[in-house]
């Protein structure tokens, strides 16, 4: 992560599990090749970690990052036009599973890589669009079944990331709800120390406790 978007995340709710997806795909970005096609691109966070010949992004919500605007379940791209298929927090926004790894099985060439990340120890988001929290296991045996090879599923981050994460977000959330001006100001200065000082803490420890039975997320690989 870039050192000026690292100390400014640093002083947010989110920062330990943004901070988590970003490494775990900068660790696996030579994954990705050729054509690429993110789902759910927003404004193309990601885009400048992949060397490829050609990102293409698509959402349900136009922007300016966005070059084509459909649903995940209905893309209008002709069979195994690409090479890689990226897309991050974004599969359990979508209720119909099968038929998106449907549609990425069949956009993807012939021995193309997909790379997703996803959710797991996470509060609710994107509402009324978030619908599930699945296991490795479950991502796993799916992927096997819609006839996808060499799935390799990793955790995002250690356990108590998830912990440090949840506080943060219990804390952000509750300050939101304050209805009174005066006090939110008084406040934030002392939620931002709040935050900054759970980061730390929280990611110094995890590199002291690695158990990964209650991660943030995951990162899945697989090719067609």
């Amino acid at each position: 992560m870039k050192k000026k978007i690292f100390l400014k995340k640093i002083f947010g709710p989110y920062f330990l599990d943004e901070i988590s997806i970003f490494s775990s795909i900068s660790n696996n970005q030579k994954f990705i090749k050729g054509k690429l096609l993110d789902i759910g691109c927003r404004d193309k966070p990601y885009e400048d970690m992949f060397e490829v010949k050609k990102y293409i992004g698509i959402d349900i919500v136009k922007s300016d990052r966005v070059d084509i605007v459909c649903d995940a379940i209905n893309m209008p791209f002709k069979k195994e036009e690409f090479d890689s298929v990226f897309s991050t927090q974004v599969v359990t926004d979508i209720y119909q599973i099968d038929k998106l790894f449907d549609e990425v099985f069949r956009v993807l060439k012939r021995k193309g890589h997909l790379m997703l990340t996803v959710e797991f120890v996470m509060g609710l988001n994107d509402e009324p669009y978030d619908f599930y929290r699945f296991t490795k296991h479950f991502y796993k045996k799916k992927l096997l079944e819609k006839k996808f090879k060499e799935v390799e599923i990793v955790e995002t981050a250690p356990d108590c990331f998830s912990v440090g994460y949840l506080f943060n977000c219990s804390l952000w959330k509750s300050y939101l709800n304050i209805r009174y001006k005066l006090l939110k100001a008084i406040l934030f200065p002392f939620l931002l120390l709040a935050f900054v000082s759970n980061n730390i803490f929280f990611y110094i420890l995890g590199q002291i406790l690695r158990t990964y039975k209650a991660p943030l997320g995951y990162l899945i690989k697989a090719k067609k």
